[in-house]
């Protein structure tokens, strides 16, 4: 990713984060960047786009967090134990997106919440589903 673009969700990000989804504009972002709308648009197609890349953004950070949390761990009950710590310590934060899917009906809307936790959902299964086919290849499983 570029570096305009990541820019362009830097300030997305605070300023979904104090008004919400609903009441940030392109306008006012394009203000915020110091950049033509024009070059917002050409990054990305409408709002919802944006919101989507900040999602994945942000989900990728926390997946890239949990799995260097588990990289030390040689067990698997010991990785998948400090996964859930991880996650929990994660989660537990004020953060962007803890209150996103908080559903902090004030900033944005419980559909909205729903729509992305997919994401969070999906990268944390696919973590735990990762530790499980690897250790059972090793035979660590039994069936």
């Amino acid at each position: 990713m570029n570096d305009v673009k990541n820019f362009i969700l830097d300030k997305a990000k605070e300023r979904f984060d104090r008004f919400g989804y609903k009441k940030m504009t392109m306008d006012e972002l394009s203000r915020d960047c110091g950049i033509s709308k024009k070059t917002i648009y050409w990054h990305f197609y409408n709002k919802e786009d944006l919101f989507t890349e900040l999602m994945l953004r942000e989900s990728f950070k926390v997946r890239q967090i949990l799995l260097d949390g588990i990289a030390e761990a040689s067990d698997p009950l010991e990785k998948l134990i400090q996964l859930i710590k991880d996650a929990i310590a994660i989660f537990s934060e004020d953060s962007f997106l803890t209150r996103l899917f908080k559903a902090d009906e004030i900033l944005f809307s419980p559909f909205i919440s729903r729509k992305y936790d997919y994401v969070i959902r999906a990268e944390i299964n696919s973590i735990v589903s990762a530790i499980i086919c690897e250790e059972k290849s090793r035979g660590s499983f039994v069936k």
